[in-house]
């Protein structure tokens, strides 16, 4: 009771002075409440087992299973990601759901951070399920680290500008920042250590050797 939001097991006939046990199991969304018999609560156990005396008629009730918010969030360093913003999920205290991190073009997915509120999970699993309990924190942050590479390359002395370029940004010459008169630096989203790059003075490959007073190489 109400129809449909659990099932029973047990239900049949017995022998006078045997013990009949039922099994009450609610559906996704619900809880187990009680037994009634005419009305009078006999139980508040799921599995109700009781020496038969007598023709009864039991019913199982059930009730929405208690729900709370949960905010998930999207954190690289403990700071959200850009354009990944928090969301809210109802999440029963029995009922499981299943959350996935999602894939984000230059993170990768690290572990699962749970509050007070959410039952303890697997940290490095992806997807997990989760449930709520009675009270707490109700927060569940799913980390992430940023891919990320720094190239530091050495010039010339008198090098006025170095330009990069490789597979990590489609071959594009990409101005480095100057540390000094011989080293420039940058650091580029989504670039591995197994990425091909190179650097020049310019944003071409093209180049002319010249001598060391300035002149054209004959």
């Amino acid at each position: 009771n109400p129809a449909e939001t659990g099932t029973v097991t047990g239900m049949g006939e017995y022998e006078e002075g045997s013990t009949a046990t039922l099994v009450a199991a609610p559906a996704a969304n619900y809880a187990f409440k009680n037994w009634t018999e005419g009305g009078e609560v006999v139980s508040t156990e799921a599995t109700y087992s009781f020496k038969v005396t007598k023709a009864v008629e039991l019913v199982a009730n059930f009730v929405p299973e208690e729900t709370h918010e949960v905010t998930i969030s999207y954190l690289c360093n403990s700071n959200p990601i850009p354009g990944h913003d928090a969301t809210t999920l109802a999440v029963g205290v029995t009922t499981p759901s299943t959350i996935t991190a999602p894939a984000i073009t230059h993170y990768t997915f690290d572990s699962w951070t749970v509050g007070t509120g959410v039952q303890a999970v697997d940290a490095k699993a992806n997807p997990i399920q989760i449930t709520t309990k009675a009270e707490g924190d109700y927060t569940l942050a799913a980390n992430y680290t940023k891919i990320e590479l720094t190239y530091n390359v050495q010039v010339p002395d008198g090098t006025e500008k170095c330009f990069i370029a490789g597979s990590m940004n489609g071959w594009s010459f990409t101005e480095m920042t100057k540390i000094d008169d011989t080293h420039y630096t940058i650091t580029i989203d989504g670039a591995t250590k197994e990425m091909e790059y190179k650097y020049a003075c310019q944003a071409s490959w093209d180049y002319e050797e010249l001598q060391a007073n300035g002149s054209s190489v004959s």
